[in-house]
Parts: structure tokens; C-alpha cells; sequence
């Protein structure tokens, strides 16, 4: 029964390191369907954005990746890992972030053809407005013939009013033109800074996933080798179910809790028979794992009797050391103490059951 509940408890304390966390981001598709339909935008516009080839190919290849690192983190249950779903995150904005860019690029060629087409009008207007003048020069010597019939020179009256609004409405314009190219050049330059904050952000961004990657492959190092130390945890813990003895696992190691008489015989102080059986399979695990070091404690019985004291179980574990090292077991990975008749387990009534050897192997996890 102890032995049942020792190897369920081993069974719990790997289920958290072996198990998979799944999670999933509410925001995960929103994101990819809006990084698609951003893609899609700009390539049905793909007679403008020629220019610019180099940055769609870019949006093309992050939603790309995107949709891979998404296919490949997603189980045959539809879920996500939870670890990819920041690299997925990021090809998708990194995509929106690339079409952004051709958007604004775009813009700020609209914008500039536009401030050209204004620039042209300027001229334009301007050479109207000499001839006005030129116009007025004509009026000024009309006005010399102030002889001529009322008829006439109210003729010449009105096409002189008229004149004059029609300079008053192109000087307007002329005004509003310069205003608009004024709000152009600021919005173009605008524009400019958006691109380089755009291009920064890609420059961090594309920083971040790197480290991310880094971090990623540092994490799968240490779980390859918590599971090969959980692998040889197994691999001591099946051997050792075999010596067919007590046995639990602490914060140092793992201990092996045999009964004295199995071992030694008192007050003889001598092997007790069948103990080599024991001694040999000791030996062998020491031998199958030669990093591993055994520690050897004797325990009396609680009663203050010599044959029961600290010299007495020390002398005992010295035996067992002895013979364990004739056995084959490395005696430099072996120490030995008594504990007399301390730290019983049960009731000083239990006499045979506080009379035991504990044998503790440790350097089992750190190796």
C-alpha cells in the first residue's frame, strides 16, 4: 500500500512538467482576418503600388509566416499553443504594419502629384491676371473718350465692372491656391514622419521577435533536460522496486528503509544470512549509476541499551559499508553513521519496526 502511494505521488509531481497548457487568444483570428483583408487591399491596387513591390512582398511573406507559425502551433483539436501565440500576433501586425507603409507611400504620391498640378495652375493664373491688367490699361485710355456716345461708354462701363470682378475672383483663387499648397507641403511632410515612425517600429518589432525565438529555443533546452532528469528519477525508481524494500523520495534524493535484521545481526555484529541478496543489488545500483552517492544510517530501537546507542549503530553501519563496498560499490560514494536511539518512526513498543537501516541516495537530480 505505501509503495502504491509513493508511485502515485511520483506520477503527480511529473504530470505539471509533462502536461500541455493550452490557451487560447480572443483576439487571435480578429487580428489574422484584419492582416488578410489589409493584403488583399493592397495588392487589388497592385497597378499603384508597382513601385513599392519590395514593401507588398514584405506584407505578403509576414502573413505568410503568420498563417504557417498558426498552422503549425495548432492541435488536431482546433486549440493554439499558448507559447506561439505572440509569434502569430506578430507576422500578422507586422503585415498590417507593412501595408500601412505602401498606404502612406501611396498617399504621399497622390499628394505630391496633386501639389504639382497646383503649382501649375500658379503661372496660369498669374498670366491671367497680367492680361487683366493690360485690360485695365485699355480701360484707362477708353476713359478718354468720354466724348463718345452715352451708349458706348456705358458698354465700356459694364465690361470694365466686369473685368474688375472677374480679377477680384481670380486674385482669390490665386490665394486659395497658395493656401492649399501651403497645406500640402505640411501634410506631405507629416507624411514623411509617419513612414520613418513606421520603419522604426518594423526595425523593434522584428528585434522582439528575435529575442522571442531566442527565448523559445532556450526554454525547449530545459525541458529536454528536466525530462532527462525525470527519465533517470524512472529509470532509478524501477531499479530500485526490484531490491523489493521501502522506499520514498525526498528534497535530496531518494531512501531506502530495510529492517536491521535483514541486514545485521546484533549483538553478533555480523551479516545476517540473506543480506548478501540485498548487498548485491545495493552494489549493482551503485555500479548503474556511478555518480550517485548512498548514504548508510542505522537506527536502534528508543531504549537506552548499549547494543542500541550511537557507538553501537555506528559500528553497525560500518559493517554494512564494508561489505557493500566488497560488493562492488564505490567507497568513496559511501559514508556511514549511527543514530542510536534517536528520530524513532513509530512507538518505543514497535521495537523491530524503529530497528532499521536507511540507506539515502542523493546527486540523483543534479546530475
Amino acid at each position: 500500500m505505501k509503495k502504491t502511494i509513493i508511485v502515485l505521488t511520483m506520477l503527480l509531481m511529473m504530470l505539471p512538467i509533462n502536461g500541455s497548457v493550452f490557451a487560447q487568444s480572443d483576439d487571435l483570428n480578429f487580428i489574422m482576418q484584419k492582416a488578410k483583408s489589409s493584403v488583399e487591399k493592397i495588392l487589388s491596387r497592385s497597378h499603384e503600388t508597382k513601385p513599392f513591390a519590395a514593401d507588398v512582398e514584405s506584407a505578403q511573406n509576414y502573413l505568410k509566416k503568420a498563417e504557417a507559425e498558426l498552422k503549425t502551433n495548432t492541435n488536431w483539436r482546433g486549440k493554439v499553443n499558448e507559447a506561439a501565440i505572440p509569434t502569430v500576433k506578430h507576422y500578422a501586425n507586422m503585415a498590417e504594419v507593412m501595408c500601412q507603409v505602401v498606404q502612406s507611400r501611396l498617399e504621399k504620391v497622390n499628394q505630391e502629384q496633386e501639389n504639382s498640378r497646383l503649382e501649375k495652375l500658379i503661372p496660369e493664373t498669374e498670366a491671367k491676371i497680367k492680361i487683366f491688367e493690360a485690360k485695365n490699361k485699355e480701360i484707362k485710355l477708353l476713359k478718354d473718350e468720354l466724348a463718345k456716345p452715352r451708349g458706348a461708354m456705358k458698354s465700356i462701363s459694364g465690361e470694365l465692372s466686369a473685368l474688375k470682378l472677374e480679377k477680384i475672383n481670380m486674385t482669390k483663387e490665386v490665394s486659395s491656391l497658395k493656401t492649399e499648397n501651403a497645406n500640402l507641403t505640411g501634410q506631405v511632410a507629416a507624411l514623411n514622419g509617419v513612414v520613418d515612425s513606421l520603419r522604426n517600429d518594423v526595425v523593434d518589432k522584428t528585434k522582439k521577435i528575435e529575442d522571442l525565438k531566442a527565448l523559445q529555443g532556450q526554454k525547449g533546452d530545459d525541458i529536454a533536460k528536466t525530462r532527462n532528469k525525470l527519465n533517470k528519477i524512472n529509470s532509478i525508481w524501477q531499479d530500485v522496486s526490484k531490491i523489493n524494500v521501502l522506499s520514498k523520495l525526498n528534497t535530496t534524493g531518494m531512501t531506502l528503509i530495510i529492517p536491521r535484521n535483514d541486514l545485521i545481526k546484533t549483538p553478533a555484529m555480523k551479516m545476517a544470512s540473506g543480506s548478501e541478496t540485498i548487498i548485491g543489488k545495493l552494489a549493482e545500483l551503485m555500479k548503474k549509476y556511478p555518480d550517485m552517492k548512498a548514504q548508510i544510517k542505522v537506527y536502534g530501537f528508543g531504549k537506552p541499551d548499549k547494543t542500541e546507542n550511537t557507538k553501537a549503530t555506528e559500528n553497525m553501519a560500518g559493517i554494512l559499508k564494508t561489505a557493500l563496498v566488497k560488493a562492488g560499490g564505490a567507497a568513496a560514494n559511501i559514508s556511514a553513521s549511527g543514530a542510536g536511539t534517536t528520530a524513532p518512526l513509530y512507538s518505543k513498543s514497535a521495537v523491530e519496526d524503529n530497528r532499521r537501516v536507511e540507506i539515502t541516495f542523493s546527486d540523483i537530480i543534479s546530475q
